[in-house]
């Protein structure tokens, strides 16, 4: 897997996230002491988040890396079905 696609399947794994705990781009980027613009690029697969940020992120919404983990995609369709409910 190229790391764009990567990007973007991790950008659309935050994205999720992000929207269902209600919070703003700029509201998640307070909370991990990043940008908005950041995090912007980040969901829509410009950039790949770093590895501290990401385990930031994994600590705020209580998953594990697995969650971004684009290879274990039925695995993240339950948990993204358990997170938006």
């Amino acid at each position: 897997m190229d790391k764009l696609k990567l990007a973007e399947i991790i950008g659309q794994r935050l994205r999720l996230l992000r929207i269902s705990k209600g919070l703003s781009q700029s509201e998640l980027a307070s909370k991990i002491k990043s940008q908005q613009r950041d995090i912007s690029n980040w969901e829509k697969g410009k950039r790949l988040i770093s590895t501290e940020y990401l385990f930031n992120v994994c600590l705020m919404f209580g998953v594990g890396v697995d969650f971004f983990d684009p290879t274990k995609d039925d695995v993240n369709l339950q948990l993204a079905a358990q997170i938006t409910e």
